[in-house]
């Protein structure tokens, strides 16, 4: 029986396994994840109204639909990951190390005749030894919205939270989190440090025109051209006007960084098929997807979960193929569009194409129905007819 380890149990991973399941239903199928639980990722910034169970779902419940095994650890034999190298050696001898979450010093090894990366990305900015400094891999853990009750109760209508990045995940937060706020009665408390001069920057200009409206309407306070220097204590120091320019101070009780991510734990280049290349020769059972691997071709390698799960699927088909020896197909898929939460009932973003806008309700209509396409997908039901 052919045996296939999936790394990661994101958009990608998942979308992968429910393609795998479908193309090759009596394929062995190894999900590795150090978490028991897939995270619905673009749903976070909502944590900051409800409780982040709310947005998990136990790996257990797709594992019983879609016959796979649950190995909760990481890959690799080292703490620091692994590097290209360890693939091509790992994909010769049909096995791959996983250390265990329960015991990282505990190895367990996974047979897999093929293997795919779906292990996302990681923080581009941290302030390690800062507890009131946050990033995306603090937040997936992290019941946010208890903390700003308790911030609340410890500071009153003083406190004051800090965004740091102005792109999709940094404005729909502060969005989220201005409109939390002000129902614990602590109103003006968040700040938008933007290092541009103007949010959503790679958005059509419409768009963003709209975002402004939209965070200075619900109350947070736009910072342009400043570029985050340090947090020391809930004292957060950035620098106005570029590089060049004086280092201010302000209060933050809370800062959240939102600047972006990088592959996770390698960047891992692809051919146009997405089998991942070292030092020229491809590794023919190595696939890769998602926000840690850049795949060659026409293709989009945005860092979205729209783009993951597109190219989780396509990988699953791509390994299917390989398997019963027929042509692999080349990633030439294109973004359809992107809408941006703005608040429980507002949102923008564009569709089709980047001229064609949509703001208010019918872009919170839209990013509804992209869930339930999506919710649909993990079901079995697959609506992605590109």
């Amino acid at each position: 029986m052919t045996r296939v380890a999936v790394v990661g149990g994101g958009y990608a991973g998942l979308a992968c396994l429910t393609s795998l399941r479908a193309q090759l239903p009596a394929v062995d199928l190894t999900l590795i994840d150090p978490a028991a639980h897939h995270l619905k990722l673009t749903h976070l910034h909502e944590s900051a109204s409800r409780p982040l169970e709310e947005l998990q779902i136990p790996f257990a419940e797709f594992a019983d639909r879609m016959r796979f095994d649950h190995v909760q650890g990481w890959l690799g034999a080292r703490e620091s990951g692994f590097s290209v190298d360890d693939l091509a050696a790992w994909s010769e001898a049909r096995s791959v190390p996983v250390r265990l979450a329960g015991d990282a010093e505990a190895l367990q090894h996974v047979a897999a005749d093929y293997l795919v990366l779906a292990c996302g990305g990681e923080p581009n900015l941290e302030v390690p030894g800062a507890p009131n400094v946050l990033t995306l891999r603090e937040l997936r853990h992290l019941d946010l919205h208890q903390r700003l009750r308790e911030l609340r109760d410890e500071f009153g209508a003083a406190v004051r939270v800090s965004v740091v990045g102005a792109g999709a995940s940094g404005v729909q937060f502060a969005c989220e989190l201005a409109e939390a706020m002000r129902r614990l009665g602590a109103s003006g408390a968040v700040r938008l440090l933007d290092q541009g001069h103007a949010p959503l920057g790679e958005m059509p200009d419409r768009v963003r025109r709209y975002a402004l409206e939209r965070l200075t309407a619900v109350g947070v306070q736009w910072c342009p051209h400043s570029q985050f220097e340090a947090q020391d204590g809930e004292v957060l120091r950035f620098r106005r006007g570029g590089k060049d320019g004086a280092v201010q101070e302000m209060a933050s009780n809370l800062t959240l960084l939102m600047t972006g991510v990088k592959p996770s734990p390698c960047p891992m280049t692809t051919n146009r098929y997405g089998q991942v290349q070292r030092e020229g020769r491809t590794l023919e059972r190595v696939f890769a997807a998602g926000d840690c691997a850049e795949v060659d071709g026409g293709g989009s390698n945005a860092a979205t979960a729209q783009v993951a799960l597109r190219q989780g699927r396509h990988m699953g088909v791509n390994l299917a193929r390989h398997h019963r020896r027929r042509p692999l197909l080349e990633w030439v898929f294109q973004e359809l569009g992107y809408v941006v939460s703005l608040g429980v009932l507002d949102a923008a973003g564009w569709v089709l194409f980047q001229g064609h806008v949509v703001t208010g309700m019918p872009a919170v209509g839209i990013k509804g129905a992209v869930d339930t396409q999506y919710d649909l997908f993990l079901e079995g039901i697959d609506t992605y007819l590109l």
